[in-house]
């Protein structure tokens, strides 16, 4: 239903409509009212007055509508009328159930009167179209109807107003037709009424449940129109159409009936009956929706519905049953009139009559189908009427037949055949028959394609393809001379009917019959075949069905004739898609083919056919298609082929290369088609092949004359060259490291010759873009020009569309940075960066402001390039750019772009002090959407910032000239939206930048300008600039706040409070409490607190409490800043927020928080578990990082104390005791506090806060001023009574400010003063101890800080001047008074003999002070001074354990066996974890040759029964040790204690032990044994040996929970049976094969909840990974098993440092004598392999594997190699390893450098000569990846990384020599005896100070890197053994080096 043309301009007509409506929804008190006015309003007028006085009586709702009263005589006001309208649009909006029940009484009195209303004539009344009758009783009745489906309980009364209306409208009619005929002013109003009633019924359609209301409405209106009403009313019409003198009462009728006619729906009973029938269609098409209570109308037709779910009701009640049977006479009746009615439709109705007859037609089918549905009509009946409807024809014998109904008629069928498969095969036989006689509309035949396919769905496939057949038959040529008119008969197949009703439709459409007048309706015929075929094959969506439609149709084409063969070939672009990729490939190849011969034959027709089909698949495609880069390659690969030969010097005729270009033409305007356009997000990809493509496209356009001035290049064809231009990659590849020398050389698209005019033509395009001359031009070679010519085209082209910043990428390629060739691409930016202006500065699409803008953002992020070629020509571009135009950087994408690229690159460069060693190389802006990434270089990275700071200064400044308010206010904003919530110490450069250039005066300003320097000071508006950011930051959006109103404040405080108590109760309760939560709850209490003094004391608990029970990084440094806040606005809160501080502080304390915890103090490294694993920094940093948080609280309170103390001390005695005994409790506390290394810096900024204290002394007393003195040097010197740690990782930034304030505390301690009774506390002995301590430690970080220049270490000797106190034993003396720990590690510290003998004679006399300190046991222990039976050793009883291997070595003959002793030692070694001893097997197992009382063997035993994995690592070190050699005939002298204890623990195990130990060790046997099977074939060659271990692979059985030895922490689960590989051995059998292996690994996860800090989380997983292992026979691999051991533990000692190197300490496990197995690296490849390879050197390695130089994979290969080189340098100077030729060092894919095979090692050496005599490995290819000399950054990273590792193993040296001291008897040919102790302690340079030793390390690289040794050992290794020597370590390193 239309709205009739309401237009109602009326304002109070609208005003009302709004009211109503708004009334109607709201439900407050307020709308209530209103509408209740607004119902009164309407109740007050004359009629509703007249009509409701009956009410009062309790007249009934049909008594109140009969019609009698003649209440309709009294005319409608225009306002009540207004008022009623306006209501019944309410309606659908009313939610109270009181005013919809009143309100339908109103709109019920209206409705049954309204057929016969009287209205008073006005202006609305002539503005109601088409007449007021019917849309007042169309408004009402939609009303009605929906208050009953909004009401449940007012469905009846809503029932009873429409039944009561219908029939008063009967018995209206009924007197009409009997008395008065030609009474026109009751006939009229009353047809347009009722069209208007039966119009709401169809529109709002009634609700499923009543059934009744349905059936009576269609049985009352179906005797309305079975009486003479409908003929009264054609008579009526009749009468005023043939009447000439129409009286003045009449002429009103011919104006209404005027209005309908043109309205397009003339009035008469045809339009009534249609409306009557489509009611009754809703109603039948309610009943069949399963599941919907409401029909949708006549929106949207059941069928669709039905066609889109597939599914229909089945059952219905018997009500509507009744109402279906009344439905169906009534379309029985319709249909059959519609029949007798053919002859005077087809020859005198109108075309509006008929299209109203066929409407009629279609809704009496569908109701027939609804009924035949449910067996109330004969399915046979139904497809004989819509044979008849088919077959309709005119008085010529033409079918007449209406595209509704067809559309309805096809929509039939296909739900029927849902049940009745053969109505689906009748169907597909009417569809042919139908469209070849029909001039059908493309929407028709989109419907029938639809229902078709729907309907073959349903179909065997033998049916689709014989449809698909018969409907391709159709297309046959057919000769000129033939008679248009002809038979196609089609295949039939007979089917099977269900009854005898069904066998008439098995005869339908069996011939198709094409009648036509001339060969145009044959060919518009054949359009409509081809488009229908493609339609349903592309809805019936099956591969197999598109991919021979596909061939068929291709088959026609050339058969028939040209038109049709174009057809064909859109009508195969829409099935292109529909299929496999194949099918796609294949219409694609069709279409090149087709549009070459058309090309050739001068078809411009098919040319633009094929053109017009590529555009259309392009359209269909979006970017998530898959078939979106087929189609996309087709038409690169299509660009690409054109004229391809290959002759260079031929030449090509002109015409050729034109014709080629008219080709290419063709195929890039379907790319354009294709691809985005300009204004859209541009394609990209990751597809090389692509990218490559899209390049060669580009050089093949310009071998054939696409040039800049080139008619290619212009309209039309411009417009879509931009378009591939805007997506096109540039022509060098940024991952390649050399793409343009390679395209020179192999590309063969740059290689195709062309013609002599095109070559000059390009040459002169080349001359006019550069500055070159003719004779530079043309001496460029010709694929150098081609190169050249298409870089010029492309990046032209995408500057005309609006993109200058992608040639910067250019420079990116190493070949393009300098030379003839970089000066070139730099013409080529140059024009690019003039042809942008000059579109931008003219009237262009891209001259936008953010068009521009976001151009220049892409230039200033090349700016910061990681490569300086880029940079620089950035920097060119982007000034060009924003001297051109200022105000392009006055837009908030450039300028914040611009601001957060400084900021980014100060933090990049603070990197160099917060991480040296491992530089982030991307940089993420969240605010400017910016992925920066840089170099590793920090000199790059520094000079880069330097350079863009000084010309943003220059641009902004320029900007601020050109537009000063909008870039100050963008300046504002800037800082304005900065909402990170830091509190203090972080510095944000673009913030900084952003307040500097906002108080710069504009040059335009005059009058600021040219005020005067006074006094030597400039003028700037910083002022006034800060003073607007206030303001904006004050009137940001918050909740005000009254402070004169108390009543509100007070409201204000307990809604803040209870918020407070709320935070307070998740704190107690451990919720989780996000920070914006916690911000959002303390800030208002804050803000309240400096609003209300008086009330805030009771809020400033809960401000102080709350962040210390969080006691997070996070919670305190929010409460840091805002407890600040409070102190400097409202003094008068200071001394609570002070007290409630120091509470919390104390509390802290108590409660062992922050760094009065230990629980993150590491564990010493001997003690901790040692790993065989890769080094993991991530591993250790997350660690550090937990830690660091926890300390970071106390440092931002002490902090805060500190500062707070300096600007109050003389404000207040209160608060100095505040201070006071704040300070009093951490320092007494502080002997408890953690001794992390990172705890150092809070530690002493607490000492330096008490010292500062120290110096306000006047506010103590002298004896509280001595005891806190004397408190704050003892707290001082507790972080020396722990054994000496260097700083944790590569943090510089912390390190310098460790090394600042240990200065400072330093300097305070010296100017103390001790005097008086001071001294007699020994205060000033305890002064110059701690001072010895602090220069100590501050010598020991200035080396760590500069380990190569020493320049802190030199500044010191200012600072710090040589003292008169020398270290002396008196010293020891000191410290022991003070703590017996300070002794012991002051002796450790300065390592002089007095000192330690001095202690020695401390521990003598007073050993249980000590015994504490398991360090202080080696003094007791020394045989020099103690004996054996010297009663001290009675401490041992209950000393502290030491480490396991200190502990392993008591055993040891030195001991004498003494019972004490060796009772401490097995008690040191149970107090370990089985975890820990584990890693020190080999050494227990040794220690059995001394075991002379049995503890070695009794700790076996005992630990074996509780840990099954060590027993069985114990069993096999046993058995490989049980034997001198490896055929096991010389035994050890340990054989028969060793098999006397591995008989006890095999005995010792339980049953379930047993078959552990059964599974584990018949497993591995099995596996061994591979071995033994394989010496037969010795001789055999490698494939036969692989065979044959594969054989005996396949035969093992993976036992449950077996494992590999060298993996116990893994069980095996599966074999790779095809994984065996022999190995080279010359009588051994040696072979590998990889494992499943199935392993628990802990998963450390940083969990960040919005701004918390970071947390643990130790998540256990299960992982399974594939394991490769080596099974070695006849080598002793006891050897590599104690070498690796030892880096392991090297691993530990770096990792407890923080130190950035990386390690891989391999698992070998000796297994038998020369038995064991060993671990693979995994993805790593030996150096001998490499030069296998044919690598020329490890640096074109590195660039082959990692990239170019300047790549980020390249930087970051070459940081592992640094961090891997320097650990394995240092290690393998200690260790001695040899043999280190290019079999023995590994790459991984990292580039981490790692060692193998140890075979060699302390003093042994390959052949007994000492070939290798360098101190470790140190060649010219290693060099050269670092950089290539010693000044390099890579380099001296790699010299500072050695002499830290260095100087962390020092501490360590005794440790690592215990751990080779128990194998010296082991029998292993790498030890001397004592003498390999001895040079392997003197290698650690103990007697040297820390800064000698770097010194030392720092010689023994330059002595590695000279050495000719290294050289001269490779090429022994290539002459004997045959593995390659590098190419560049062909000769030795250059001198330039050092």
């Amino acid at each position: 239903m239309d709205n009739f043309g309401l237009s109602r301009a009326t304002l109070r007509s609208k005003a009302l409509d709004k009211l109503a409506g708004f009334t109607a929804k709201s439900s407050s008190p307020v709308a209530k009212e209103d509408y209740g006015n607004l119902s009164k309003s309407l109740g007050n007028s004359g009629a509703l007055f007249a009509k409701q006085s009956p009410k009062s009586n309790g007249t009934t709702v049909a008594a109140l509508t009969n019609g009698n009263g003649q209440l309709h005589t009294i005319p409608i006001q225009t306002k009540e009328l207004e008022v009623l309208l306006a209501l019944a649009s309410s309606a659908q909006h009313q939610k109270d159930p009181k005013h919809a029940r009143s309100l339908l009484e109103q709109l019920g009195l209206y409705l049954g009167d309204s057929y016969c209303q009287k209205f008073v004539p006005s202006a609305m009344i002539r503005e109601l179209q088409p007449s007021p009758w019917e849309v007042v009783t169309y408004k009402l009745a939609i009303a009605i109807i929906d208050i009953g489906k909004n009401f449940n309980e007012l469905h009846d009364v809503a029932g009873d107003y429409l039944n009561s209306y219908v029939a008063s409208v009967k018995r209206a009619s009924s007197t009409i037709t009997a008395a008065m005929p030609y009474n026109l002013e009751l006939i009229f109003p009353l047809a347009f009424s009722l069209q208007g009633f039966l119009s709401a019924i169809c529109l709002r359609s009634l609700y499923k449940e009543s059934s009744e209301l349905q059936y009576d409405l269609l049985s009352s209106t179906n005797d309305i129109f079975a009486g003479r009403f409908l003929t009264c009313l054609e008579e009526a019409i009749s009468f005023l159409r043939i009447s000439t003198d129409v009286a003045q009462t009449h002429h009103i009728w011919n104006t209404y009936r005027n209005k309908y006619r043109a309205l397009g729906k003339p009035v008469g009973s045809a339009s009534l009956r249609y409306y009557f029938i489509e009611t009754a269609r809703n109603i039948a098409g309610l009943y069949i929706l399963p599941g919907i209570a409401e029909y949708p109308g006549n929106k949207e037709s059941f069928l669709d519905i039905m066609m889109k779910t597939g599914t229909a009701e089945t059952k219905i009640n018997g009500v509507q049953r009744k109402s279906l049977e009344l439905c169906r006479d009534i379309a029985v009746y319709e249909l059959e009139s519609a029949e007798e009615g053919n002859d005077y439709i087809s020859t005198i109705a109108s075309g509006k009559q008929r299209r109203l007859n066929f409407a009629i037609q279609a809704s009496a089918l569908e109701i027939l189908c609804v009924a035949s549905h449910f067996d109330v009509y004969d399915i046979g009946d139904l497809m004989q009427s819509i044979e008849d409807c088919l077959n309709t024809t005119d008085n010529e014998q033409k079918p007449i037949i209406d595209e509704g109904l067809l559309s309805r008629i096809f929509k039939i069928m296909a739900f029927l055949c849902i049940e009745e498969s053969n109505i689906g095969a009748s169907l597909t036989r009417i569809f042919p028959r139908v469209i070849v006689n029909q001039n059908l509309s493309e929407e028709t035949i989109q419907t029938g394609t639809t229902c078709v396919s729907f309907a073959l769905k349903r179909l065997s496939e033998d049916a689709v393809i014989s449809t698909l057949y018969t409907m391709s038959n159709i297309l046959v040529s057919i000769p000129h001379e033939t008679d248009l008119t002809r038979v196609v008969t089609a295949n039939d197949r007979a089917v099977r009917r269900r009854s005898r009703s069904l066998e008439r439709v098995s005869s339908m459409g069996s011939r198709i019959f094409i009648n036509a007048e001339d060969r145009e309706e044959i060919d518009l015929i054949f359009e409509n075949v081809i488009y229908a075929l493609a339609k349903i094959v592309e809805q019936y969506n099956d591969n197999k069905i598109t991919a021979l439609t596909i061939s068929v149709l291709m088959q026609k084409i050339g058969r028939v004739n040209a038109f049709t063969d174009r057809c064909l070939v859109l009508g195969l672009s829409g099935l292109a898609l529909c299929g496999a990729g194949r099918d796609l490939k294949t219409v694609l190849r069709l279409y090149s083919r087709l549009n070459t011969e058309a090309l050739t034959n001068k078809d411009q027709d098919m040319v633009d056919t094929i053109l017009d089909a590529r555009l259309r698949i392009a359209k269909k495609l979006q970017r998530s298609d898959p078939f979106f880069d087929v189609y996309l390659m087709d038409l690169l690969d299509g660009i690409v082929s054109k004229g391809d030969v290959q002759e260079l010097e031929h030449h090509r005729p002109h015409s050729e290369i034109d014709s080629t270009a008219r080709e290419i033409s063709l195929l890039t305007t379907a790319l354009a088609g294709l691809l985005p356009s300009v204004d859209e997000p541009r394609y990209t990809t990751d597809d090389q092949a692509i990218l490559t493509a899209f390049r060669n496209a580009w050089f093949n356009m310009v071998v054939h004359g696409y040039s800049r001035n080139s008619d290619w290049t212009k309209k039309p064809f411009r417009a879509d060259l931009e378009v591939v231009a805007w997506n096109s990659p540039t022509l060098i590849a940024e991952s390649n490291s050399n793409q343009f020398e390679s395209d020179m050389e192999i590309n063969t698209v740059l290689r195709r010759g062309s013609s002599h005019r095109n070559l000059d033509e390009q040459r002169k395009q080349v001359l006019e873009a550069f500055d070159s001359t003719a004779l530079e031009v043309r001496s460029i070679p010709y694929p150098r020009l081609i190169f050249l010519s298409s870089a010029l085209l492309l990046e032209s082209l995408r500057a005309s569309a609006g993109d200058c910043s992608k040639v910067l990428l250019y420079f990116v390629d190493p070949s393009l940075k300098y030379g003839e060739t970089a000066k070139f691409m730099k013409g080529v930016t140059n024009e690019v960066m003039k042809i942008y202006l000059k579109k931008v500065q003219g009237k262009s699409d891209i001259a936008a402001s953010d068009s521009i803008s976001s151009q220049l953002r892409e230039l200033l992020i090349c700016c910061c390039h990681r490569i300086n070629s880029v940079s620089v020509v950035a920097f060119k571009c982007t000034e060009r750019l924003i001297e051109a135009i200022p105000s392009a950087l006055c837009n908030r994408e450039s300028l914040f772009t611009l601001l957060e690229l400084l900021t980014l690159l100060w933090n990049s460069c603070l990197d160099e002090d917060v991480d040296q060693y491992s530089p982030r190389s991307v940089f993420v802006s969240s605010k400017a959407k910016i992925r920066l990434e840089l170099s590793d270089s920090y000199a790059h990275r520094k000079t880069t910032l330097k350079y863009l700071h000084e010309k943003a200064i220059k641009w902004v400044q320029l900007a601020i000239d050109t537009t000063p308010l909008d870039m100050k206010g963008l300046l504002q904003s800037y800082l304005a939206e900065m909402d990170d919530f830091r509190a203090f110490g972080h510095v944000v450069l673009g913030r900084s930048f952003a307040v500097e250039m906002g108080g710069r005066i504009p040059y335009t300003d005059n009058k600021l300008a040219s005020i005067d320097r006074q006094a030597g000071m400039g003028t700037d508006t910083v002022s006034d600039f800060l003073a607007q950011y206030t303001w904006r930051q004050v009137y940001r959006p918050v909740e005000p706040t009254n402070a004169s109103d108390a009543g509100k404040q007070l409201h204000d405080f307990t809604k803040i409070n209870n918020s407070l108590l709320d935070l307070h109760d998740k704190v107690n309760h451990r919720k989780l409490i996000s920070i914006a939560e916690l911000r959002e709850g303390l800030l208002r209490a804050a803000a309240f607190c400096l609003a209300n003094t008086v009330l805030a004391p009771q809020l400033v608990h809960f401000l102080v409490h709350i962040p210390f029970s969080i006691f997070t990084k996070q919670s305190i440094k929010l409460g840091v800043s805002l407890w600040l806040w409070i102190l400097n606005e409202a003094p008068d809160l200071q001394s609570r927020v002070l007290s409630e501080i120091a509470l919390g502080f104390e509390w802290s304390i108590r409660y062992r928080e922050g760094i009065y915890s230990k629980s993150h103090d590491l564990v010493p490294v001997l003690n901790g578990k040692a790993e065989y694993a890769p080094s993991s920094k991530e591993e250790i940093m997350h660690d550090a990082r937990i830690a660091g948080n926890s300390f970071a609280p106390h440092m931002y309170i002490v902090d805060m104390l500190c500062s707070h103390f300096q600007s109050s001390k003389f404000e207040s005695r209160h608060l100095f005791e505040v201070f006071e005994r704040s300070l009093r409790v951490a320092l007494m506390n502080m002997d408890d506090a953690s001794s992390h290394p990172l705890v150092r810096e809070n530690r002493f900024d607490i000492i330096l806060f008490a010292l500062r204290l120290l110096e306000g002394h006047n506010a103590l007393s002298s004896q509280r001023s001595t005891y806190f003195k004397s408190l704050t040097l003892t707290a001082a010197l507790t972080w020396f009574s722990r054994p000496p740690i260097y700083p944790f990782s590569g943090n510089r930034l912390k390190l310098k400010s460790e090394f600042r304030l240990l200065i400072e505390v330093y300097q305070l301690v010296k100017r103390l003063t001790v005097q008086g009774l001071e001294k007699e506390l020994f205060l000033d002995v305890k002064q110059e101890l701690l001072l010895q301590f602090l220069e100590n430690e501050i010598y020991a970080i200035s080396i760590w800080l500069e380990p190569l220049q020493f320049v802190p270490y030199r500044q010191l000797k200012t600072i710090i001047p040589k003292r008169s106190f020398e270290p002396s034993p008196q010293m020891v003396i000191v410290a022991w008074q003070v703590d017996p720990a300070l002794a012991v590690y002051y002796a450790k510290r300065f390592k002089l003999a007095e000192l330690d003998m001095q202690l020695q004679q401390l521990i003598i006399a007073d050993t249980s002070k000590i015994a504490h300190i398991p360090d202080a046991l080696q003094y007791l222990l020394d045989r020099r001074v103690v004996d054996v039976s010297a009663p001290q050793l009675k401490y041992l009883l209950f000393w502290a354990p030491v480490c396991p291997i200190e502990a392993i070595n008591l055993f040891m003959p030195d001991f004498s066996n003494n019972s004490l002793t060796l009772q401490y030692a097995m008690r040191s070694l149970e107090s370990h974890d089985v975890d820990v001893t584990f890693f020190y097997v080999p050494q227990i197992v040794q220690m059995l040759r001394h075991d002379q009382l049995g503890y070695i063997e009794q700790y076996i035993l005992e630990t074996g029964k509780l840990d099954q994995l060590f027993a069985h690592q114990i069993i096999w070190n046993m058995r490989a040790n049980a034997y001198k050699d490896e055929d096991m005939k010389v035994p050890d002298i340990l054989n028969p204690t060793l098999d006397r204890v591995m008989e006890k623990l095999i005995y010792s195990f339980d049953g379930e032990g047993r078959d552990f130990y059964n599974r584990e060790f018949d497993f591995f046997r099995e596996v061994t044994s591979i071995s033994g099977k394989l010496k037969p074939f010795i001789k055999k060659t490698k494939a036969e040996k692989k065979a044959k271990i594969d054989e005996e692979i396949r035969k093992i059985k993976v036992a449950h929970d077996v494992y590999l030895p060298s993996n116990p922490d893994g069980s095996v689960i599966a074999i790779d049976r095809k994984s065996g590989r022999p190995l080279q051995s010359h009588a051994k059998a040696p072979f590998m094969a990889t494992f499943k292996i199935k392993k628990t690994v802990k998963a450390n996860s940083s969990v960040r909840v919005e701004g918390e800090d970071e947390a643990e989380n130790t998540v256990l997983e299960t992982i399974e990974k594939w394991l490769s292992a080596i099974f070695k026979v006849g080598d002793d691999c006891r050897q590599d098993m104690l070498a690796l051991q030892l880096i392991a533990l090297f691993r530990n000692i770096f990792n407890a440092s923080g130190l950035d190197l990386y390690l891989f300490p391999y698992r070998v496990v000796a297994t038998d004598p020369g038995c064991g197995v060993v671990d693979v690296l995994p993805n790593s490849i030996s150096r001998d392999m490499l030069g296998r390879e044919a690598v020329n050197g490890l640096y074109e390695y590195f660039v082959s594997k990692h990239g170019s130089e300047d790549s980020i994979k390249f930087q970051q290969a070459r940081n592992n190699f640094v961090q891997s080189m320097a650990a394995y340098s240092v290690i393998s100077y200690l260790l001695q390893f040899k043999d280190r030729h290019n079999g023995n060092i590994m790459y991984d894919d990292q580039g981490h450098i790692l060692h193998i095979d140890f075979g060699f090692c302390f003093d042994i050496v390959p052949g007994g000569v000492k070939f290798e005599a360098a101190p470790f490995k140190l060649t010219h290819e290693m060099v050269q990846v670092m950089g290539g000399n010693s000044d390099t950054q890579a380099y001296h990273w790699f010299e500072e990384l050695c002499i830290k590792a260095f100087l962390a193993c020092r501490p360590y040296a005794e440790n690592i020599i215990q751990c080779v001291r128990p194998m010296l008897e082991s029998g292993l040919p790498c030890f001397k005896g004592e003498t390999t102790i001895r040079k392997l302690r003197d290698r650690f340079a103990l007697d040297k100070s820390d800064k000698d030793a770097a010194v030392y390390m720092r010689g023994l690289i330059k002595k590695s890197a000279e050495s000719i040794y290294t050289k001269g050992y490779d090429e022994f290794q290539r002459m004997t053994n045959g593995i390659p020597v590098s190419y560049s370590n062909s000769s030795c390193i250059p001198v330039d080096v050092y």
